[in-house]
């Protein structure tokens, strides 16, 4: 049997050597965005003009999933730092509000990503959509390849099935979130009158239901500083859909088996009906 051969592989500082450039790295990507190793993506725009100042390297979509999904790109060469960090997240936080019927995810590339930042990425995460991509480049026998190496990944949230995490109660989600409790107080008065065996089931970090001792993750609430998420399990219908997101409540989800919202002050008057509508369905399935 015959083994087959190796050849050494010597790893390129690009920030170092002249012949390499962010430019460079962005046209690569362009050229062929599965460098980055996050699916079949399209190029949606490169160097696009924000608002706010500055330009976004690269704004990239996967149109194959439900919403679509775009990323927001930005590249650098050597280590990531602190302004990279936060210009990726402004971005990020620009395209998502003037695209809320998308999926947004901020993605920093960087030839490296240290462990200072990794680990601020990682605080962020937990609210912010974020991958961290270290981006190396080697030379071999001559020519150039780049790897992409995802370092830090997003998972979304999941909605807890058994009754994990840590115990809370309604007194500290009160001084927690004292703007959007009121909000939660409503909808749950609204839960009850549909089914008044119902109880909060309060955890840390989320607020589930109970029925007869059971944990129930039918509908969930987070709230938050200045609006509340609330999750509805049941199956989307288009003209349901419609109405939510013309009332600004719907979030867009790749899961199709669930509504997920945002509430904010104002929301329960001006749409008390719809939202009634929804508990309704969820809690009384035909």
């Amino acid at each position: 049997m015959t083994l087959p051969n190796l050849t050494s592989a010597t790893p390129v500082n690009m920030k170092n050597h002249p012949p390499f450039s962010e430019q460079w790295l962005e046209d690569m990507i362009v050229e062929d965005p599965s460098l980055l190793g996050l699916g079949e993506l399209e190029v949606i725009q490169r160097q696009k003009s924000q608002p706010t100042g500055g330009r976004l390297d690269l704004l990239l979509e996967n149109v194959n999933t439900t919403p679509p999904t775009r990323y927001e790109v930005e590249l650098q060469l050597g280590a990531t730092d602190p302004s990279h960090i936060i210009r990726t997240i402004e971005y990020w936080d620009v395209e998502n509000a003037r695209y809320p019927l998308h999926k947004h995810i901020a993605v920093i590339v960087a030839e490296d990503v240290t462990t200072r930042f990794l680990n601020v990425m990682r605080l962020f995460n937990e609210s912010i959509p974020l991958i961290a991509i270290k981006m190396q480049c080697v030379q071999v026998d001559g020519k150039y390849a780049l790897i992409a190496t995802r370092v830090l990944d997003w998972v979304p949230p999941a909605i807890e099935e058994e009754d994990g995490g840590e115990q809370a109660d309604e007194n500290s989600w009160d001084a927690k979130c004292p703007e959007t409790m009121p909000i939660f107080h409503k909808l749950l008065q609204m839960v009850k009158g549909v089914d008044p065996e119902v109880e909060p089931n309060y955890r840390k970090a989320h607020i589930s239901l109970r029925k007869q001792g059971k944990v129930s993750t039918a509908i969930g609430f987070y709230p938050q500083k200045h609006s509340l998420k609330a999750w509805f399990k049941t199956s989307q219908d288009q003209a349901l859909t419609d109405r939510l997101d013309e009332a600004g409540l719907y979030i867009p989800s790749s899961n199709q088996e669930v509504y997920d919202l945002r509430i904010r002050k104002g929301d329960l008057d001006a749409h008390e009906a719809l939202l009634a509508e929804l508990i309704r369905l969820v809690l009384e399935p035909s």
